[in-house]
């Protein structure tokens, strides 16, 4: 290491007891003056504002109550008889007919988050890239999302070979594959 580096400081190339000295509680450090020492000395040994913030932040977030996962229906239109395992393959695209009867996938933005973990056993990243590659390997299209049980309701109702996921039980009329 060179003497003059200032982008690496380094108590082993300068001698520590010509430089100067800074307090920080009850610890001495001696510093390089050409350098600057704020980043290092503020970061390791006090609070300061963006600790303080965080610590705010992380005590508020404590008293906000959180949403818990409730179950999760898999449905589709009247006439499609499926398991609740197959729904994973219907939703990456690798099941694509249920007899003679073309698969439409519909995704529940509203409770997406909880299907993917409880069903498809990934996150969002990785279901988006599945079905990104998909498209790009194979031509097909990810599944139509719904902001809402009413919307993906709707949609069942509608299409024919339509499957989606609710947070409340499906009415009447549906396929009820099952409850996660």
């Amino acid at each position: 290491m060179r003497t003059n580096d200032k982008a690496l400081p380094s108590l082993a190339v300068c001698n520590a007891s010509a430089l100067p000295t800074v307090r920080v509680g009850v610890r001495h450090f001696a510093y390089r003056q050409d350098l600057p020492m704020q980043s290092h000395l503020i970061s390791r040994f006090s609070l300061g504002l963006r600790g303080a913030l965080i610590l705010a932040t992380l005590g508020l977030t404590a008293w906000i109550p959180t949403a818990q996962a409730g179950d999760i229906y898999i449905a589709c239109s009247a006439g499609v008889a499926l398991t609740v395992p197959e729904m994973r393959d219907v939703f990456l695209g690798e099941k694509q007919f249920a007899g003679t009867v073309k698969l439409v996938p519909v995704d529940n933005s509203s409770i997406q988050a909880d299907f993917l973990d409880k069903v498809m056993k990934m996150d969002a990243t990785k279901y988006s890239t599945a079905w990104t590659k998909k498209s790009f390997r194979d031509g097909a299209t990810a599944p139509t999302v719904k902001g809402s049980d009413g919307e993906v309701v709707e949609f069942l109702k509608h299409t024919a070979g339509a499957c989606g996921y609710l947070g409340s039980a499906p009415p009447a009329g549906l396929s009820a594959i099952g409850k996660v």
